[in-house]
């Protein structure tokens, strides 16, 4: 068995990053070996779907955003996160520059239903662009 290696689902965040080790290899590479963005069919490298809910409520699954041809980035924010309130601008010029062609962003915010109102609030202030998701903090 070969290196495992990151495959292309997620970037720049651990939340939904499955590392690849299938047979099928060469569906998430070209023939160089190099990464490229999953095809209708790949789900998660086989893994379950992941059900949340859009910032109004909506039933929403991640998969939904993965098989189009194109790079899903997510990004997983706060509302009172000061690191996330200083770069999610970046996310939203990258999903302004990109969607079009090879590249999407999709938020998870990890504020749960206590801070919904707060998490809409960041969406709004920060105008963001992209898609988010809600989903509850673990708690210990």
């Amino acid at each position: 068995m070969g290196a495992r290696q990151a495959t292309p689902v997620a970037v720049g965040a651990n939340f939904y990053s499955p590392l690849c080790n299938r047979a099928d290899h060469d569906k998430t590479t070209d023939s160089g070996g190099s990464a490229r963005p999953f095809h209708d069919g790949d789900r998660l490298g086989g893994r379950a779907q992941h059900p949340l809910q859009d910032l109004d409520g909506r039933a929403r699954n991640v998969n939904e955003f993965i098989g189009h041809d194109k790079w899903v980035i997510v990004v997983t924010w706060s509302h009172d996160c000061h690191i996330c309130d200083l770069e999610i601008h970046e996310m939203a010029a990258l999903h302004a520059a990109r969607h079009d062609n090879d590249a999407i962003v999709l938020g998870i915010t990890l504020d749960g239903a206590e801070y919904l109102k707060e998490a809409r609030a960041f969406v709004k202030r920060h105008k963001l662009p992209f898609v988010n998701l809600i989903t509850e903090p673990s708690r210990k």
